[in-house]
């Protein structure tokens, strides 16, 4: 029999005594062979375990003759389903295997990456302990200090031990004391930990009272466990939880006023953390000690300046300018010094912070001193106006700069049809080829639009096409976009390398939810080999950046349609309508001249003269259609030609906003966006949920938003698909719609309005909202920030939850927005005020997240505060005869501010609204300043 046979013989019988002597008798040339049957054996002893209770004993007996046999590397990196046992290992058979494999060169790393590669593989402190009596491991005190926090009870007490029991035990362990109780605060450990007994009943026991425990019995340095504190508190590498811990113990040793002096240079270091837990515990301390004889006090002020430069430790830079607006008595010497700190902290927007900079500096300060005038200058670009007051004496280039007035006033006209926004086109195999070895980003539309015209214009493709693009689609997915979108690019993909003898995009069904635009992606996918056989190109393919087709490009495309005597296909047409840009559309209409009349030259002159009145073509029905909408289908069923669908796409592409009675009396009368724009309304209202496991009804704040059901919506309707069939939106419905966003507002960019509005209704609920829902939001403010975004009311409110949304990204992409906007002149600030102000009035968000955009917005320009007044003003004017939000004396301090710096009036209409705030303390002495302005 082999020694492999052997082997497997030895393991059914499990006889663990025989193990070592069969292994010091192995061959060494059978080693080899062994270790591969030990491999084979464990495997498919792992897969079945759990289904025979000899399963778990024979990995163990297997992990153990592989601790005897295998190389010292391979022992170190153990595959799992050998590793999977060590826990479980009878504790004397592992000590006599580590013994005869002579483990003291291995053994600790093979403890360490055993549990690094699963935690529960680890041995417990109780086993190392044992291992290191045996003097089969080191001592290693990172691996101890982890295993003692996280089951030294667990395996050295049984559940009816108490904490008297088991702190008299730990006293009398001198090895834990003199180890193991210090590394605790060099390494990252779960010593935070709290209850270390399994049974519910007895009382628990937590690290901190075993320190405190023997630190009363004088077993620990009461000192040396203070310094050991600071100490870890300084590593920033730790994480929260333990710097928690470590102030907790400090705390709660409470120390003498001696001890923390002795202690103050350890405190001072915690002033230059990251972290403002232990910044704020070391300012605690440092505030009773400054004034104290032999302080550290050039140290303190050297540490400080860092602290001040910081925006994010608000309280620990008050103390610290509280405390060197006293320094200068005590330490004369430092006034100079103490001046230039106060500067330092004049960068910051906070009016607090500036106030006590200001005194500072004007109590200690020489007028006289060019250098700190200078300073002053430099650093005081956001002093508000009493700061500036407070300072009037140094006569700085800021208090003596006239302040230039503007008004703000929106003006949206915008020239885009030049030649640095024209798309370049792929021309190329070897460009395409390029294009293709990225893979589609959701914010990239046109990349999409250039590698569709390159499928139809590039001619004959090489004859290794297939083997160079097929290992770049198996490389990547479309993963950012829908399934939908991503899976309809795949088959174009797969269909154009196979010459389009499958027609996999056309028999491609769109899920239940997919977004509404996705048919028209599909038509358009559909269109290309028909395109391709016949040299045409699309309509609707966009010509300058990011979506826009040129006039007379469209007409100069739909001549070769006439020249090639094809009929254009519907939806790019109707694509192309609403993408086309109204500018020099005189030469568009001279060559629309020369084309032959047909029902796209008569919708096109209609849509490129502002002088064409809309006349809709004679919609002709049978008898019986007529009276079967009458009489049977209630209006509801309507017979809308593709015709009508041009001319209402074209209707609202020409003038966005405007009401067109010819509608009215046509079928499209009734759908959304035709004949009239869709209702801007919402209400706030309060949602109840109740759940079988929870006693109280969880209360939700929804918007409730304009919604008129229809039950059916011709899809060539562009503007008129994003609004409700079905009522309420279901959540489901919108996943599609927040990944392919960008992508579906490429395609109507006149007019996003349809877009903004599925946004708002799926991010219409304050505290329920998933993924999904904020990148929808995230996507909307993006689409917002081009130089031709033009929107509106549902635009406007889209922007509005931008400055109120949890997310900080959406937030800071909402004051890019407003930045860019103003700049350009196209955002109307009041609307966008009223709309935020009576979101904040119903307490949907936080004021605070409105009031830090301001305060980020400020000192951009002249033009940027005039619309923040304005912007404020609306906020003010819908929130007053209401209870104020909390933080309203900031948002009036930031208004009051603007005011003076920009030397304006308080509107008359605005102070007999706030007078109404005069009766709540905090905001009545604001107030009263206001109405001096």
């Amino acid at each position: 029999m082999s020694y492999p046979d052997q082997f497997e013989q030895l393991v059914k019988t499990l006889t663990f005594d025989a193990l070592l002597p069969w292994v010091d008798a192995l061959p060494a040339k059978d080693i080899k062979e062994v270790n591969v049957r030990i491999r084979q054996l464990a495997k498919a002893n792992h897969a079945t375990i759990g289904l025979h209770p000899r399963k778990e004993s024979r990995g163990e007996f297997l992990l153990l003759a592989a601790l005897a046999l295998f190389t010292n590397q391979e022992r170190i990196n153990l595959p799992q389903y050998l590793a999977f046992y060590v826990k479980d290992v009878p504790l004397y058979q592992l000590v006599e295997v580590l013994k005869y494999a002579q483990s003291l060169a291995w053994a600790n790393e093979w403890i360490r990456q055993s549990k690094q590669k699963n935690r529960w593989n680890g041995l417990t402190y109780h086993k190392l302990r044992v291992l290191l009596e045996q003097e089969v491991i080191r001592h290693d005190r990172k691996l101890f200090a982890e295993e003692m926090c996280l089951g030294y009870v667990e395996s050295r007490f049984n559940n009816t031990s108490t904490p008297e029991n088991l702190l008299y035990a730990i006293s009398r362990d001198s090895f834990l004391i003199s180890h193991d109780l210090e590394s605790v605060f060099f390494y990252e450990t779960a010593i935070a930990t709290e209850v270390h007994f399994a049974n519910r009943n007895l009382k628990a026991l937590s690290w901190m009272d075993i320190y405190r425990y023997l630190i009363e019995r004088k077993q620990l340095d009461r000192y040396r466990i203070l310094q050991l504190c600071l100490e870890g508190l300084v590593r920033d590498d730790f994480s929260k939880d333990l710097l928690g811990w470590f102030r907790d113990l400090f705390t709660g040793l409470e120390p003498t006023p001696a001890e923390l002096f002795g202690l103050q240079l350890p405190l001072l270091t915690l002033l230059n953390t990251e972290s403002s837990l232990p910044l704020n515990l070391a300012m605690g301390h440092l505030k009773k000690m400054v004034f104290q004889e032999d302080f550290a006090w050039e140290e303190f002020l050297q540490r400080s300046e860092q602290v001040l430069s910081r925006t994010d430790v608000k309280n620990a830079r008050k103390s610290i300018l509280d405390i060197l607006l006293k320094f200068p008595k005590a330490y004369p010497q430092t006034q100079s010094r103490v001046t230039e700190l106060a500067v330092v902290s004049l960068l910051t927007t906070d009016p607090v912070i500036q106030e006590k900079a200001t005194k500072i500096i004007s109590q200690w300060g020489n007028t006289q001193d060019e250098t700190l005038r200078e300073q002053i200058d430099l650093y005081g670009s956001n002093l508000s106006a009493k700061s500036l007051e407070k300072l009037a004496a140094y006569e700085t280039r800021l208090a003596s700069t006239e302040q230039a007035t503007y008004h703000y006033d929106p003006s949206p006209n915008v020239q885009l049809i030049r030649e640095q926004n024209r798309i370049h086109f792929i021309r190329t195999w070897e460009e395409l080829l390029y294009e293709l070895t990225t893979p589609l980003r959701s914010d990239d539309p046109i990349k999409l639009e250039r590698i569709m015209d390159a499928i139809v214009h590039l001619p004959a493709l090489p004859s290794d096409a297939e083997e160079q693009v097929k290992p770049l689609l198996k490389s990547h997915s479309y993963a950012e976009l829908s399934w939908d979108l991503d899976q309809l690019v795949a088959l174009l993909l797969r269909d154009w390398i196979g010459g389009f003898q499958y027609a996999r995009v056309h028999h491609y069904k769109p899920g239940k939810y997919h977004d509404p635009f996705i048919p028209f992606w599909q038509q358009r996918f559909k269109q290309i080999p028909s395109l391709r056989a016949a040299t045409l190109p699309f309509l609707s393919t966009p010509t300058h950046a990011p979506c826009w087709i040129s006039p007379s490009v469209l007409i100069e495309r739909l001549a070769c349609y006439q020249r090639a005597k094809m009929a254009c296909q519907p939806f790019d047409f109707l694509l192309a309508l609403a993408r086309t840009r109204l500018e020099d559309t005189q030469e568009a209409l001279t060559r629309l001249e020369k084309l032959e009349e047909s029902e796209e030259t008569r919708v096109l002159r209609f849509l490129l003269d502002p002088a064409q009145e809309l006349v809709l073509p004679e919609q002709k029905k049978a008898f019986w259609q007529k009276m079967y909408q009458r009489f049977v289908a209630s209006g509801e069923r309507s017979d809308v030609t593709v015709e009508q669908s041009y001319y209402a796409v074209a209707a609202r592409s020409k003038s966005p906003r405007a009401n067109w009675e010819a509608f009215k009396t046509t079928d499209l009368g009734v759908y959304p966006n035709v004949s009239t724009l869709y209702p801007f309304a919402w209400e706030h209202e309060f949602e109840q949920q109740n759940h079988r496991w929870s006693k109280n009804p969880v209360i939700f704040q929804r918007l409730e938003f304009a919604s008129e059901v229809h039950t059916q919506i011709p899809q060539t309707l562009l503007y008129s698909l994003h609004y409700p069939i079905h009522g309420r939106f279901e959540e489901t419905q919108d996943y599609s719609f927040a990944a392919d966003f960008l992508f579906s507002a490429s395609l109507i960019p006149q007019y996003r309005e349809p877009l903004y509005y599925r946004v708002l209704q799926v991010r219409a609920l304050r505290y329920k909202t998933n993924q999904s829902d904020q990148q929808a939001l995230e996507k909307a403010l993006r689409s917002l920030l081009p130089e031709e975004a033009v929107f509106y009311e549902y635009g406007l409110m889209v922007l509005a939850q931008g400055f109120i949304s949890a997310k900080a990204t959406d937030r800071a992409l909402a004051q890019e927005v407003f930045v860019q906007k103003i700049e350009q002149q196209k955002l109307d600030v009041r609307t966008l005020g009223q709309e935020l102000g009576k979101l904040l009035k119903e307490n949907f968000a936080p004021l605070q997240r409105v009031i830090d955009s301001l305060e980020a917005l400020r000192r951009l320009s002249p033009l940027h505060e005039d619309a923040l007044i304005q912007f404020i003003e609306q906020i003010l004017l819908n929130q007053a005869y209401s209870q104020p939000p909390k933080n309203t004396a900031k948002l009036l301090s930031i208004y009051q501010d603007l005011l003076q710096m920009n030397r304006r009036r308080l509107p008359d209409h605005l102070s007999e609204h706030l007078n109404h705030w005069q009766q709540y303390p905090a905001l009545k002495k604001t107030v009263l300043e206001l109405s001096r302005i």
